[in-house]
Order: C-alpha cells, then structure tokens, then sequence
C-alpha cells in the first residue's frame, strides 16, 4: 500500500478520498450507494478501494460491497445472504485475501439469536456462511485484518468474553 486509503459517511452516503503523499484527493461519494452504514475498507494488490456497508431498506438490513476496477465504480449485485443481520446494529468488515478475493465478516440473523458469520467469494459465489460464534452473546464489533502473510485474523466481544481467530496455512485456530 503506498497511499492512505479513507472512506466516511455524509448523511448517509459513503464517500472516498486517499492521500497520495503530498495531498488529498477530493471526497467521491461511492455511485449506487443508496445508504451506507458502517463502511469497512480494504486495499487489493492493484491499489484500489474495495468497501462494504449496509443499509435499512424497509424491514432489512442489505449488505453492500463496492470496488473500484481501476476505472470506475462497480457495485457486486451478488452478495444478497439470507442469513444477513436485520435488526439491531451490524459492523460487517471485509478483508481481501489471495487473488484479491473478499473474505467477509458480519452479524447474522435467525428467529433468535445473533452470530458472527463469514463468508469468501470463492472466485465465481459466496461460499456458506462459516459460524465463528454462536450466539453472538452481549456485542455487535467485531474486527478483521490480514497479515503480510495473507492470514485473516480476527477479534470480537462476546458478553464478558474476548475471541480470536486465525487461518494458518488455510488451517482455522
């Protein structure tokens, strides 16, 4: 990563600015972004922004994730998951991990409790949601970061409690 990378919300809309070592660029507002809550950011090996957040649409919760392709602004019409939290508030975080893939993190929803979920594309879908704690006792923030060697680490409360995971070598600890 060779530039500052900073997305934020203005009533409601994501907007995007990086600093490129000697100055900001000026804040875009992400296209197609009807609302964004809680933007999660990430770098791929191009240079370009990838970001997820969510909006309320009526009664739901919707995920979205955008990426800029080097030329303009593209927003992913396939990530629509059922088991995506809606109510209450969602912190959903996105890590690129080899070839650039999201790998993905958020609160899911069933008719009773809440769980921290995750999902990767796998190149051509989203794989099934992987359950990393269940259920999500007590807190909504959870955060995930990926290593220089491409592992994804990530950490969440849960009631009185602290969790971490980790892949190694694509092995979960």
């Amino acid at each position: 990563l060779d530039h500052i990378h900073v997305i934020f919300s203005v009533n409601g809309v994501i907007h995007y600015t990086k600093y490129d070592g000697s100055k900001w660029t000026s804040p875009i507002p992400i296209p197609d972004n009807q609302c964004g809550n809680t933007p999660s950011i990430d770098i791929d090996s191009n240079n370009f922004p990838h970001i997820l957040s969510h909006v309320y649409i009526g009664p739901e919760t919707i995920p979205y994730y955008h990426y800029f392709n080097g030329t303009s602004w593209v927003k992913d019409e396939t990530i629509n998951f059922s088991d995506f939290c809606i109510s209450g508030n969602n912190f959903p975080q996105i890590v690129l991990v080899q070839n650039d893939y999201p790998h993905i993190f958020y609160k899911t929803s069933n008719s009773t409790t809440h769980a921290l979920g995750e999902r990767e594309w796998n190149g051509s879908t989203w794989t099934d949601s992987r359950i990393l704690d269940n259920p999500l006792r007590g807190s909504d923030f959870f955060r995930a970061v990926r290593d220089q060697n491409n592992e994804i680490h990530a950490v969440w409360i849960s009631g009185p409690d602290v969790y971490y995971n980790y892949t190694d070598q694509g092995i979960d600890n």
